[in-house]
């Protein structure tokens, strides 16, 4: 997100940096391109890290420079941040809290509502971080994703001004305060990335060190504050940095530092996507080509005859708005039409965008900001964004309220939003290593259902049937994300390591199991992730052989083959001893989610005038019949769930005058598998 510093004295050509106005456009437009068009520009998001490093850069820039004075101030300090973040923030926030009181759904407005609290108390990366799981809703569902970065930065502000004049008071070496924090806050983003903690790209002590990488340069530009008579004492390090080092500008010139910082930006643009874990090594790239750019100066061929063009230094003037409304009106377009939802749809949105960018800077952002009664303008600015919390807060206590026109019409869409409780009368047991799974009955097992959470949907069911006397105790070992598929993995679920054992130990303690059902999101292994990823925070798994990964989504698709083989004769073995059946998948799409089953929302309309069927994908039911020939080579059987849920190719996403077969885009919502799913019926009836 673009960085909030404002740059002092602006009229001043000696102190104001043009280029980094320009820089602060190349950034903004990335991660607009990224937002707008993944599938071309896969690696946008890395501007996020040129703008963490201009603020580390700026914000070091300008508070050191008032320690080093005798002229820093705190309430000077926060005064100034919030006359220049505030404004737009609030009108950006409440602009959300409108468009999501016209159209959006009880459970959506509720989460709204957290989020503008959130964002106003700027939290919001933190939210995020507790909310990236196995089920969380995809990114465009999120009109405020993207004050994550907000929250980064405001946390920066706040801890890092009264760190800086902490050790500057202390008479500590103010260089190496920066750079062991630095060093720390890089430590810990190489360990988060190496252990592939889900939701690491929100956290800020993974992301502190950019700011630092660009506050360590504002140091080694300004040796002057290590000149000051309070740091006497303290010359080793000073010397070793500023007097022994020496550059020899007629080898080594600053045009030069400046090419190599812009390949170092366009290496991390080529190499860069959404299958690596980020932000780790690979964010160094970007950090460090963004530090030379500042470092060579303003007056180098390209900062001077590039990033200082009018152009893009005009942009980088609005890039803060123009970051906040971008998100904003793509997410919302996404929610309120989905079926509209075009590449030129998302042009237009983003069109709007810099036209509300320029309308926010131009009578909101720079009349506040200059403003002469400053005390007065301050004072009214934090009301107005306490206000702005108690509004989100209010709308989250009040469940998104509801009874609004548009909530209610589409109160049976809602139903099916927390409707998940699969295990809903079974009861639980242990397996010898501590390891649960779940049973009907503490009878013995005589049939065990395997896999995810594609199999964990039709528990409803099962346990109807075994209390009305129609089917023989049954017990589910599952986890979600992980396939029944030996030596087939993603590092996000590190309990799949695990899972196909705990299934043999499983099966040893339960010796009376006859049959299995073995079944998994198939067209999430085999499709949704073996295909380019939009979201760097996806599942990525592979097939591993001999320590040496097969990833599903390379262009190969070597581990998609090899896994299915190993499925194959993962049955096989299993079939010599059980009667084992397939469960094929259901059907999967966007248009079964309830949220988007509405397509556009500019159009109020009953839901029984919408599509109670959709065509199955071509690709599904190719898949399902591959599938069909492995349980065949297997001897085994299988079970098609298209045969029930997509009748003459037709997939059914509402039923009984309106109420939705899915939970989402991909679950079967206990509440329709309980009572018309009849899959399972006559496979295990009791005698």
């Amino acid at each position: 997100m673009p960085t909030f510093v404002n740059n002092k004295n602006k009229a001043n050509n000696n102190a104001y940096r043009p280029d980094i106005d320009g820089l602060r456009a190349i950034a903004v437009l990335l991660v607009i391109g990224f937002h707008a068009s993944p599938n071309w520009i896969k690696s946008g998001f890395i501007g996020v890290d040129i703008f963490f490093v201009i603020s580390g850069y700026l914000i070091t820039k300008n508070i050191v420079g008032d320690l080093s004075k005798d002229k820093f101030e705190f309430i000077d300090f926060y005064s100034r941040r919030a006359r220049r973040i505030f404004p737009a923030l609030i009108l950006v926030l409440l602009f959300s809290g409108l468009i999501g009181w016209i159209y959006l759904l009880g459970p959506e407005f509720k989460q709204l509502g957290k989020h503008i609290a959130g964002g106003a108390i700027f939290i919001e990366n933190i939210l995020y971080f507790n909310e990236v799981g196995y089920f969380d809703a995809d990114a465009y569902t999120k009109p405020l994703l993207n004050l994550w970065s907000l929250g980064i930065e405001e946390q920066f502000y706040i801890f890092w001004p009264l760190f800086l004049w902490i050790c500057w008071r202390k008479n500590t070496n103010i260089y190496i305060c920066i750079l062991i924090i630095t060093i720390i806050s890089f430590g810990l983003n190489i360990y988060e990335t190496t252990n592939q903690h889900e939701g690491l790209y929100y956290l800020p002590q993974t992301r502190f060190w950019e700011l630092g990488a660009g506050a360590l340069l504002a140091c080694f530009q300004n040796k002057e504050w290590f000149a000051d008579k309070k740091y006497k004492k303290i010359k080793s390090f000073n010397s070793l940095s500023f007097e022994s080092i020496k550059i020899n500008n007629k080898i080594i010139n600053n045009n030069i530092i400046s090419l190599i910082g812009t390949a170092l930006i366009a290496f991390g643009l080529l190499m860069i996507n959404t299958k690596v874990i980020f932000p780790g090594w690979w964010a160094l790239a970007t950090v460090i080509g963004t530090v030379l750019i500042i470092q060579s100066g303003k007056n180098t061929l390209l900062n001077e005859y590039v990033l200082s063009n009018k152009v893009l230094v005009y942009i980088g003037l609005i890039s803060f708005p123009l970051y906040l409304w971008h998100w904003v009106l793509l997410s919302f377009g996404k929610i309120i039409y989905v079926e509209g939802f075009t590449f030129a749809t998302r042009l237009i949105l983003v069109g709007i965008s810099f036209l509300f960018a320029w309308l926010t800077y131009q009578y909101i952002e720079k009349p506040i900001r200059y403003a002469h009664k400053v005390k007065i303008r301050i004072e009214i600015i934090y009301t107005i964004l306490a206000l702005v919390f108690i509004f989100g807060i209010t709308i989250y206590l009040n469940n998104g309220f509801p009874n609004r026109k548009f909530a209610k019409n589409y109160s049976l869409l809602v139903s099916a939003f927390n409707d998940w409780n699969w295990k809903e009368g079974m009861l639980e047991k242990s397996l010898s290593n501590g390891n649960t799974y779940n049973v009907t009955n503490n009878e013995e097992v005589k049939i065990a259902f395997i896999g995810d959470s594609h199999v964990q949907q039709f528990g409803p069911r099962i346990v109807k049937l075994f209390k009305e006397g129609g089917f023989k105790n049954s017990a589910f070992y599952t986890i979600p994300g992980c396939p029944p598929i030996p030596n087939v993995y993603d590092d996000k679920h590190p309990q799949c390591r695990s899972f196909i054992s705990n299934i043999n130990l499983f099966l040893n303690e339960n010796p009376q199991v006859q049959k299995i059902v073995i079944g998994a999101c198939w067209n999430c292994y085999y499709e949704t992730e073996a295909s380019e990823v939009t979201n760097y925070n996806n599942f990525n798994y592979y097939y591993e052989e001999k320590n040496i990964r097969y990833y599903f989504r390379d262009i190969s698709k070597e581990g998609v083959k090899q896994s299915k083989l190993e499925l194959e004769k993962y049955i096989s073995e299993l079939s010599k001893k059980y009667k084992v059946y397939l469960l094929l998948d259901n059907p999967m799409n966007d248009l079964f989610d309830p949220r988007k089953i509405i397509g556009n929302r500019l159009n109020l309309v009953d839901l029984e005038s919408i599509k109670n069927h959709i065509p199955i994908s071509e690709i599904q039911f190719s898949l399902n019949n591959e599938l069909k020939l492995i349980a065949e080579k297997s001897s085994a059987f299988y079970l098609d769930q298209l045969k029930y849920l997509c009748p003459d190719n037709l997939c059914i996403r509402l039923y009984n005058g309106g109420m939705p077969v899915y939970n989402d885009d991909s679950h079967l919502r206990p509440g329709y598998v309980r009572n018309q799913v009849k899959i399972f019926d006559g496979i295990y009836p009791k005698p």
